[in-house]
C-alpha cells in the first residue's frame, strides 16, 4: 500500500507546483519597432552667395582683387547646376625707351575682366555631412576692356568678347542657414588683342565666400 501511495503523493504535489498557462488573448508581436527606418530625401533648395578673392594672371598683368556672386539650384545631393559672375581689374606698368625720345615714355595697362560661367557643382558626400569637398566645372563667357595709357593726353581702349572655361575645387562648411566656402579656381581669359598680344590667359583665383540657403 505504501508503494502505491508514494508515487500518487508525488503526482499530487507536482500538480500543485505547476502554474496554469497565462492567457495571451489577442497579443501580436510589435513589428513596427523592428521595421527598417525610412530614408528621407532632402528637399530641393536654392543657394545664393558672394565671394572676395584674388585674381592672379599668369602673364605680365599684376594680381588684383576679385569680386564674385553665384546662384545654384540643388535638386539632388550631388549635382547642382550653378551660375557665377566675377569681376577683376589686373594692371601692368612699364616704360618705352627709344633714341627718338628725350626720356623713357611710361605706359600703363589696365584690364576689366568680367566672366559669366554656367556649369555644375559636383559633391561626393551626402547632404547630412557638415564639410563638403566640391568640384566646379563650367564654360564661361568673358568680356574684357583693356585701356593702354602712354601719356596724360592719350589712351587707347580695346574691348573683346570670347569663350573660356573654369575648373575649381572648393571646400564648404555648413552653418545654420548657409555655408562658408573656400575656393581655388583656374580659368581662362583669352588674351589675343592688339594691346595684350598673345599673352597667357590663365588666371588663378583663390577666394572666400558665403552662401545663403533658401
Amino acid at each position: 500500500m505504501d508503494q502505491l501511495l508514494s508515487p500518487a503523493l508525488w503526482l499530487i504535489l507536482f500538480a500543485q507546483e505547476v502554474e496554469p498557462e497565462e492567457d495571451l488573448g489577442d497579443w501580436t508581436p510589435d513589428v513596427q519597432s523592428q521595421a527598417t527606418p525610412s530614408v528621407t530625401t532632402p528637399p530641393a533648395r536654392w543657394a545664393a552667395g558672394a565671394s572676395v578673392g584674388l585674381a592672379v594672371p599668369q602673364s605680365d598683368l599684376n594680381p588684383a582683387g576679385q569680386l564674385g556672386v553665384n546662384l545654384a539650384f540643388r535638386p539632388t545631393q550631388h549635382v547642382h547646376p550653378a551660375l557665377w559672375w566675377s569681376w577683376a581689374r589686373p594692371s601692368a606698368t612699364g616704360s618705352v625707351s627709344d633714341p627718338a625720345l628725350d626720356e623713357p615714355l611710361p605706359w600703363s595697362l589696365s584690364q576689366d575682366q568680367n566672366t559669366l560661367a554656367l556649369g555644375v557643382n559636383l559633391r561626393a558626400l551626402d547632404a547630412e555631412q557638415r564639410v563638403h569637398p566640391e568640384l566646379t566645372l563650367a564654360p564661361q563667357l568673358v568680356w574684357t576692356r583693356s585701356v593702354m595709357t602712354a601719356s596724360k593726353d592719350s589712351a587707347v581702349q580695346e574691348r573683346t568678347v570670347s569663350l573660356g572655361w573654369t575648373i575649381a575645387p572648393a571646400l564648404s562648411v555648413d552653418l545654420p542657414n548657409g555655408e562658408v566656402t573656400l575656393r581655388f579656381a583656374a580659368s581662362t581669359v583669352p588674351q589675343t588683342t592688339v594691346l595684350t598680344g598673345l599673352a597667357s590667359g590663365l588666371v588663378l583665383s583663390p577666394s572666400f565666400g558665403y552662401r545663403r540657403l533658401f
